[in-house]
């Protein structure tokens, strides 16, 4: 872990000199009317602070002249509500680094899901050293979508609304996330969201992926506990992330940590409500990477569902995770606060799951039967998962735990856990039937130590 620590440092520092040398401290460039930065206002290329006027080709022509301005520059959404579709921020930029994007008002999603030809919202590409900053407020206006999703009241064959499948797949009834993404960071190194509000995505909020030296913090992500696939934050074959002193609460992961991802710090995050702090899942699909150096610190998760996780499907490529800390969590009144689990989306009343190219669904039903007999390319699996997990330390972890089994260390058969260490461990329990109940711990094809105060009690 120490040499992911020095690698940031030095990332920093060397970022930190080339937004000196070009005379745009981040420091300096807050405000509208900041010496010798060309400021480019949203509102005077036809953007309206109204709530209804279609502002995305605004937003985006004025981003095109910031890209290549000659001077330092600033995009600002000023005060007020915008409702715009889908938007794309791209470089490369010819303009000095860092470019600041100011959002001081509310950016609002559209609703009819015609009017998206992708599953992103705004999308930010091969951007080198940019800022989002500004105490402003990305709200993808979601609530409709989660409705149409299906999850929630389960796979129905009567139902007319369902989330949006590939275009070879006729039906609209299986019961998936919407993939719908509120803001992505695709190939924006040396990047910093700071400062800002993201509400209610249609899908994830925020995913940073193929990028490095990405810094998150100060943000606030919200939406209901039970909104479906709102993951706050997801991370994948990315490098260098740190997301910290934020705050997640959402309908799934607060952050998820995907494959390819290496170098990644997660510290003063509170957590909740939502699924926990996780890495995966993997193994979903072929060419999927190692998963290296992920730093877990300083956290606080609330009536999550799951807390420190990794999970991976079966019947996965071979892959591995290794170097992983998660130290100094607490939990409060948390499910399944400490798991691995190998078996991930596989406890289905079938025994099996079925794999598409895209997906996976449960056959948990006739109505799904019947839709995957339609369909090419399906396939069961049962194999035990082929993603090799080692190294892995869990240290001063406590709190409450409302599941009987606060440990569960559920590898695979196939590749089994090694190299695993839980270190005072401190939990009681808070589930609705107590009774006295002792918490337990579980484990299977896990070798593991276990260190200083446990409870609950080590396995076997």
């Amino acid at each position: 872990m120490a040499g992911f620590e020095i690698k940031a440092l030095i990332l920093l520092g060397l970022a930190l000199v080339s937004f000196g040398a070009n005379g745009a401290s981040i420091g300096a460039r807050r405000g509208l009317a900041d010496a010798g930065v060309t400021v480019f206002d949203i509102t005077k290329y036809g953007a309206k602070p109204d709530g209804k006027t279609e502002s995305a080709q605004a937003i985006i022509k004025a981003w095109n002249e910031a890209c290549k301005s000659s001077a330092a520059a600033k995009l600002v959404v000023p005060t007020g509500s915008f409702a715009a579709g889908e938007i794309v921020i791209q470089g490369p930029c010819t303009a000095p680094k860092p470019i600041t994007i100011e959002i001081q008002g509310t950016l609002l999603g559209r609703t009819d899901l015609s009017l998206y030809t992708t599953q992103t919202w705004i999308s930010i590409e091969h951007v080198d050293g940019l800022i989002v900053t500004g105490g402003g407020t990305i709200n993808g206006q979601g609530e409709a979508s989660w409705r149409m999703s299906g999850c929630k009241s389960g796979d129905s064959c009567d139902k007319t609304g369902g989330a949006l499948l590939p275009d070879r797949m006729t039906t609209k009834t299986a019961c998936i996330g919407l993939p719908f993404l509120s803001i992505v960071f695709m190939r924006a190194n040396n990047s910093v969201m700071r400062g800002l509000n993201l509400v209610n995505s249609k899908g994830f909020h925020m995913k940073v992926v193929e990028s490095t030296n990405v810094t998150v913090e100060d943000v606030h992500i919200t939406a209901p506990g039970d909104s479906p696939n709102t993951d706050g934050i997801h991370i994948g074959r990315a490098s260098l992330v740190n997301v910290t002193n934020s705050v997640i609460g959402t309908g799934d992961d607060c952050i998820s940590i995907g494959d390819g991802s290496t170098d990644i710090g997660i510290t003063n995050v509170t957590c909740g409500p939502g699924h926990g702090i996780s890495i995966g899942s993997l193994g979903r699909r072929e060419g999927e990477t190692d998963v290296k150096g992920i730093t877990v610190r300083n956290c606080t998760l609330s009536n999550t569902t799951n807390g420190a996780r990794i999970k991976t499907f079966r019947e996965s490529p071979k892959l591995q995770v290794s170097s992983v800390l998660y130290e100094d969590i607490v939990m409060n009144d948390v499910a399944n606060p400490i798991i691995i689990d190998q078996n991930y989306n596989s406890k289905r009343k079938s025994g099996v799951m079925i794999r598409y190219p895209n997906y996976f669904l449960p056959m948990r039903s006739a109505c799904t039967i019947k839709l995957l007999n339609s369909l090419p390319l399906f396939r069961a699996f049962g194999q035990g998962s082929n993603v090799k997990i080692t190294d892995v330390h869990f240290k001063n972890i406590r709190g409450t735990s409302v599941t009987p089994v606060a440990v569960a260390l559920r590898c695979s058969d196939v590749a089994p856990c090694e190299g695993l260490e839980l270190a005072d461990i401190d939990f009681t329990f808070s589930g609705k039937s107590a009774n006295g109940a002792a918490l337990s711990s579980a484990c299977a094809n896990a070798k593991a130590d276990f260190k200083g105060k446990m409870n609950p009690s080590a396995c076997a």
